[in-house]
């Protein structure tokens, strides 16, 4: 069975989406200078007891990101934006994960 895209939605007030107020912190290793050219790799695997209807992602980088789902590549972003107004990605991923073992994975 093929796999859905991701529903990608852009960062739009008027949408109503999204956390009205970020908790989220940037990941980075403990005592890792900041430079450029340094690339991480980030991989989180969950189990799903069966198919999500809907699966909301927010997502974005400092400068840019790709995103796996399931070892297939999915996206890439973000939008180009001022450090001051970091823009992000909204996806609803729910067509790409299955029931059981799910891994997502960011470069």
């Amino acid at each position: 069975m093929a796999q859905q895209p991701a529903k990608i939605w852009r960062r739009d007030p008027s949408m109503n989406v999204g956390p009205s107020k970020w908790a989220a912190k940037w990941i980075w290793l403990p005592g890792e200078g900041y430079g450029h050219n340094l690339y991480r790799q980030f991989r989180k695997t969950l189990s799903l007891g069966s198919k999500p209807s809907a699966a909301r992602l927010f997502i974005t980088a400092d400068s840019s990101f790709r995103l796996f789902v399931n070892g297939a590549f999915v996206h890439r972003g973000p939008a180009r934006c001022a450090p001051e107004d970091q823009s992000y990605d909204i996806l609803d991923i729910a067509g790409l994960l299955r029931r059981g073992k799910n891994v997502l994975a960011v470069l």
